[in-house]
C-alpha cells in the first residue's frame, strides 16, 4: 500500500493568466558505475540515482474551469502524469494539481517504479509570488473553525 501521488491545492488571483508548474523525481535505474569507489566485494557495481525534471508553462487569455490534460513530464515513463483540476471561486482561481505514478510494479525489482523524492513546484512566469490566501466562505470566529481552516 505504497502511495502513488502527491498533490496541492492553491488559489491564485482571478486575473492569473499563467503559471509555471515543474515536476521532478528520482529514480533508482540500474546502471554499471565503473568505479572501484562503487564496486561491491562480489564484484558487482551500485545501481545510481538518476534525477527527471521537467517543466511545462500552463498559459492561456482566460482559464477553463474543470480537469487539466494530463501531462507526462518525461518522454520514457509515460505512465507518470500531471493531473489537476481548476475552479473559480470567490474571485480566485483555485488550483489542484497531482503527480501521478501510474506504473505497473513489476514483480522483481519493484522500486524501479517508483518516484522518489518527488516534488511539483509552482511559480509565476516571472517569478512574482502569485499565491494568495484561500477566501473562506465566511468568517470564522470558533477556534476549531479557525484551526481546520488552516489545514
Amino acid at each position: 500500500m505504497l502511495p502513488s501521488s502527491i498533490g496541492l491545492t492553491f488559489a491564485v488571483a482571478a486575473d492569473a493568466s499563467a503559471l509555471c508548474v515543474t515536476a521532478r523525481w528520482g529514480c533508482y535505474d540500474r546502471v554499471e558505475i565503473r568505479d572501484e569507489r562503487y564496486q561491491r566485494k562480489d564484484g558487482g557495481y551500485r545501481f545510481g540515482l538518476a534525477a527527471h525534471a521537467s517543466r511545462r508553462d500552463l498559459a492561456g487569455d482566460r482559464a477553463e474551469t474543470g480537469k487539466l490534460a494530463p501531462w507526462s513530464p518525461y518522454v520514457e515513463t509515460p505512465e507518470v502524469t500531471v493531473q489537476g483540476l481548476i475552479r473559480q471561486r470567490a474571485n480566485q482561481w483555485i488550483i489542484t494539481l497531482f503527480l501521478v505514478n501510474g506504473q505497473a510494479e513489476p514483480k522483481i525489482r519493484k522500486d524501479s517504479a517508483w518516484l522518489f523524492q518527488p516534488e511539483l513546484i509552482v511559480t509565476a512566469p516571472d517569478g512574482a509570488p502569485i499565491f494568495e490566501r484561500r477566501a473562506l466562505p465566511h468568517e470564522q470566529h470558533d477556534l476549531d473553525e479557525q484551526l481546520m481552516a488552516m489545514l
